[in-house]
């Protein structure tokens, strides 16, 4: 949500200094007004209000009531309390109960605006950490699969099944899928969660070095080895190891592994006895391993061993549906990494994500939120925020999703300095705003809805745009 859609509520029961709070806020934000406190929390109760400016003193009573009833009603939304000069005392007061921050009358009005925007702003951090705080919490579980497609519902369950069981389990897809999520969710979800998650990338080591990280190895069993190092199979123990791309592993390594799943035992290079383990084995893969197989290049009996329980994760492509979503959590996630308020993705970027086909899948749509969130002015990702490939990618190669030529044009155009940021964004906000209106019927409230937004913030694009025109309402 950018600045210029945050609702304040200016809360005095004097008309004159109401109206000019109203006037001063509605260049950047949708000023809503209430003359005493049952209309104030009227309006708290069906709008999206983010802030509210409350007089120190309601129909002659102290507004440290009024304040008191929305902390307990309302404690997520900010109180900017507005007092006349000799009752500052009584404003640091209402700070000690809950109010975010106090401007004394009579004040610039630009002065009203600093702290409305900084209240704003401080609030969408505070919910940015809790949602992270929320997030790490259940970093490794279901909830950090996003998507809400048949696909990944179907995959969710299916992981949650497993997850009651101590089987192998085989997660094969696409780079960039979340493989490593799914295997994560796997074993939060099950009993072992308490215990050690260890994952080996084998593409990560040499033939040489990859036996000593699964296996460990005793003192002086190769130059180098100066002390004896438990490998992956004793670090997990009790818990979870997770193989990620099985199908590189070395053949030589292949059988060692095969034995270690069958007698549940495992031998130190250079180790003369035997160390039993429980371990749960989860592996990946983005390969073919029936036809790594038939190349003589996988063990047809390892596969068998391994292939207990298989789950795919579908690749992006195939789940358009979740990129809304996907780029919601991820535009929240790597602001809150950042320390800066999330801001809003534009209609036209979104139809632009979803017409790229994604042959790096979900780690690909991370970075491109990533590239945005760095490249990026003001409080909105448009279309040339991101990263050129996307943004330029042929829409017409997804058979399902289009982005209109004027619509590249201008995106080519402002990637290309042709044009400024404010004509391009200009021009699209026209463009979409049309379109809207063609869906509705020429019908403003509909129109608005379509958006994501209000009828009245909706007629003010059209009149700076100078498209005016009457609703058909």
């Amino acid at each position: 949500m950018s600045e210029m859609q945050s609702t304040v509520l200016i809360v005095d029961d004097e008309a004159s200094p109401r109206e000019a709070l109203r006037l001063a806020l509605s260049r950047d934000y949708r000023p809503l007004t209430a003359a005493g406190e049952e209309e104030a929390f009227s309006i708290l109760a069906r709008e999206p209000v983010e802030v509210v400016l409350l007089d120190i003193i309601l129909d002659g009573r102290s507004g440290l009531d009024v304040l008191g009833r929305i902390r307990v009603e309302y404690p997520q939304i900010p109180v900017v309390m507005v007092t006349a000069l000799n009752t500052v005392e009584t404003a640091v007061e209402a700070m000690k109960r809950g109010a975010c921050d106090y401007v004394a009358k009579p004040f610039p009005l630009d002065e009203i605006r600093i702290r409305v925007s900084k209240a704003i702003d401080a609030n969408r951090l505070r919910k940015d950490y809790s949602l992270l705080v929320d997030q790490l919490k259940t970093r490794d579980g279901l909830v950090r699969l996003v998507g809400a497609s048949t696909a990944m519902a179907r995959v969710r369950e299916q992981l949650l099944k497993v997850s009651d069981s101590d089987c192998t389990v085989l997660v094969t897809g696409e780079s960039g899928t979340g493989k490593e999520l799914a295997a994560r969710a796997i074993h939060v979800e099950g009993a072992r969660a308490s215990r050690p998650f260890v994952p080996l990338n084998s593409v990560a080591f040499t033939p040489e070095l990859i036996e000593s990280e699964l296996f460990g190895h005793e003192k002086g069993a190769f130059t180098g080895a100066f002390r004896a190092k438990p490998g992956m199979f004793e670090m997990a123990e009790g818990g979870t190891l997770f193989l990620d791309e099985i199908g590189d592993m070395p053949p030589a390594i292949q059988g060692k592994l095969l034995r270690a799943l069958q007698d549940r035992k495992i031998r130190r290079v250079g180790g003369l006895s035997e160390i039993r383990v429980d371990v749960r084995l989860i592996v990946a893969t983005h390969q073919d391993l029936d036809a790594l197989i038939r190349a003589g290049k996988f063990r047809s009996d390892l596969y068998y061993r391994i292939n207990v329980v298989k789950v795919e994760i579908p690749p992006l492509r195939n789940r358009l549906a979740d990129i809304p979503e996907l780029v919601r959590h991820f535009v929240a996630e790597l602001s809150s990494r950042s320390g800066r308020p999330s801001p809003s993705i534009s209609p036209l970027a979104l139809d632009v994500l979803m017409a790229h086909r994604w042959p790096g899948n979900v780690r690909e749509l991370e970075n491109a939120i990533e590239h945005a969130l760095v490249t990026m002015e003001g409080d909105k990702i448009e279309p040339w925020h991101l990263p050129k490939h996307v943004a330029c990618s042929d829409a017409a190669d997804t058979g399902s999703h289009h982005v209109s030529d004027a619509a590249r044009a201008t995106t080519g155009e402002a990637l290309g300095g042709e044009i400024t940021l404010r004509g391009a964004t200009e021009r699209v906000e026209r463009m979409v705003i049309e379109q809207a209106l063609e869906k509705a019927g020429g019908v403003l409230t509909e129109a608005a809805r379509l958006l994501g937004t209000t009828r009245r913030i909706l007629k003010y694009k059209m009149d700076k745009l100078g498209m005016g025109g009457d609703s058909n309402e």
